[in-house]
């Protein structure tokens, strides 16, 4: 485990592990500064910026290690005067891809119920913009909306969706449709000739 947690550059600089021994048990701990949690958010502005940030943070990881964290809120947190997410999580996966980026990005939807589609595409092209540095193949993008593909939502998120998913998408080389069945479709974007 330590040295799964060696490869990983997600969490605290002054975060420390130890074993604590209690009525005979050994258990693992760990401490760290404190943080403010990204579940504890309540405007959606903080919390489209700082998802940002736990998604290009778990998308760093699994290119950097090829690991993944447990991508969700209440795993990560920040310092009001810093900018940059941590992990705050102890589980680390032994095998990471960038389609379980893309199903993170959508398990938010339900949690937010009342954002409408208009905002849903702004923090689609928020990380389309955040996360353009690191995912220069069309591979990461199609294995990023096809990680969303995977998340079955209730059919009233079904334009929240494409809204966001079309917001990620935005100036990349192909597009999204969604026919309503749950299948997609990715083409190239037609290429204008002036």
């Amino acid at each position: 485990y330590l040295a799964a947690v060696e490869s990983v550059n997600a969490w605290h600089a002054d975060k420390y592990w130890f074993i604590l021994r209690a009525d005979g048990k050994y258990w693992p701990c760990s401490a760290c500064p404190q943080l403010t949690m990204l579940s504890e958010l309540g405007d959606w502005k903080k919390k489209l910026y700082w998802w940002g940030h736990m998604f290009l943070l778990s998308l760093k990881v699994i290119q950097e290690s090829k690991k993944s964290l447990d991508i969700d809120p209440a795993n990560f947190g920040y310092q009001p005067s810093q900018d940059r997410a941590y992990y705050v999580g102890d589980k680390v996966y032994s095998v990471g891809s960038v389609r379980e980026v893309g199903r993170a990005i959508l398990r938010r939807l339900p949690e937010e119920e009342e954002i409408p589609e208009d905002k849903w595409h702004t923090f689609g092209l928020f990380l389309n913009q955040l996360f353009h540095p690191l995912m220069t193949s069309r591979y990461d993008w199609e294995a990023l909306t096809n990680g969303a593909d995977d998340i079955p939502l209730a059919r009233h998120f079904y334009y929240k969706k494409e809204a966001l998913i079309k917001g990620l998408l935005k100036e990349r080389d192909y597009v999204y449709s969604n026919n309503g069945s749950g299948n997609h479709h990715h083409a190239r974007r037609p290429r204008s000739y002036s």
